[in-house]
């Protein structure tokens, strides 16, 4: 992804996650190398606080974060940052890159309205050593991942292992020559997930006519709801235009019959308007969605949460989130 986006030497990057994930790996080290750029390096804790001093600081050519990041940079630059000092900041910053988690068009545009940057969203996996879906500079797809990266291969599989019509969801199996061949001592594993050159990531995508490819969720996270598949990714997406919302998980979760139905966690923004989570803001939430989705699709339970469990590199724990589900559920 390297001359695609045109990565140089005189570039400064900023890329707070770290080196020992392969999104830091890349962006730390591999590209900068590769590109005689500079980077810029810290052990510090990734806080939006800190983040932001470095921003204002090393003023980067480019930054690579993860939608919690961009999420959290915007609620802190909200409340503590003037428009001169973001726009400081920025003065240099040709785009920035996202990547870990699928990317919602509504935090991309809270982003653009901030600091007047775009976000290239992509897909990379540590099987495939780095991003090799992305979007190009000036020409982002909102809720797209964007297309693979020149070199590389994205065929979408239905369960028959045949590729699926342009449109329908399929499975993931990315081609490319940073392919791993197999799993130190994991034979199995490495049956289940590689060959031809290639790796089976467990994703379900689909493609629109541009050739873009959008994201719908893992393959174990996809909620089954009257026959239909149901991406939570979509739902989302939905939740988070509301004014109040920060950020939000869906997970499938019981109902009183023992059918699984979509659950809302949500995070609110801090508001100066002192926005309580409430039985009636959850209804105001939910016909939000009804506005815009098939009802079957609107969440039947929503629980407000003051943080949703994530990884390391910030990715949303669905199962943690489905544990918690069920425990409720039990009480």
């Amino acid at each position: 992804g390297l001359p695609m986006q045109g990565i140089c030497q005189d570039d400064v990057i900023l890329c707070p996650p770290k080196m020992f994930f392969a999104y830091g790996l890349g962006n730390q080290v591999y590209f900068p190398l590769k590109a005689k750029a500079t980077t810029v390096c810290t052990s510090a804790p990734i806080k939006p606080e800190s983040v932001w001093r470095e921003w204002i600081t090393h003023r980067p050519t480019v930054f690579m974060g993860v939608p919690t990041l961009f999420s959290g940079m915007i609620a802190y630059a909200e409340e503590h940052l003037s428009a001169a000092e973001i726009a400081e900041a920025c003065s240099r910053t040709r785009f920035c890159v996202s990547g870990g988690e699928v990317l919602p068009p509504t935090l991309l545009n809270r982003w653009r309205t901030l600091t007047g940057l775009d976000i290239l969203d992509g897909v990379g996996t540590t099987e495939m050593t780095h991003m090799f879906i992305v979007n190009r500079p000036g020409a982002v797809v909102p809720g797209s991942c964007g297309k693979p990266v020149p070199g590389f291969e994205a065929v979408l599989l239905g369960e028959d292992g045949k590729p699926v019509s342009q449109g329908e969801i399929g499975s993931l199996f990315a081609k490319g020559p940073t392919a791993a061949l197999e799993y130190w001592n994991k034979p199995e594993k490495t049956a289940e997930t590689m060959r031809d050159g290639g790796v089976f990531t467990g994703d379900k995508y689909y493609q629109d006519t541009e050739g873009n490819l959008f994201y719908v969720g893992r393959g174990d996270d996809m909620l089954r709801i009257g026959a239909i598949w149901v991406s939570p990714t979509e739902i989302e997406n939905i939740i988070t235009e509301h004014s109040v919302v920060q950020e939000c998980a869906i997970v499938g979760a019981p109902n009183a019959d023992g059918l699984v139905r979509p659950a809302a966690y949500v995070v609110l923004r801090k508001t100066g308007e002192g926005v309580c989570a409430s039985a009636a803001l959850a209804e105001e939430i939910k016909d939000y969605v009804k506005s815009k989705l098939p009802r079957f699709k609107c969440p039947a339970r929503f629980e407000f949460v003051p943080d949703l469990p994530k990884t390391a590199t910030g990715k949303i724990q669905r199962f943690r989130l489905r544990e918690l589900s069920s425990k409720i559920e039990a009480a």
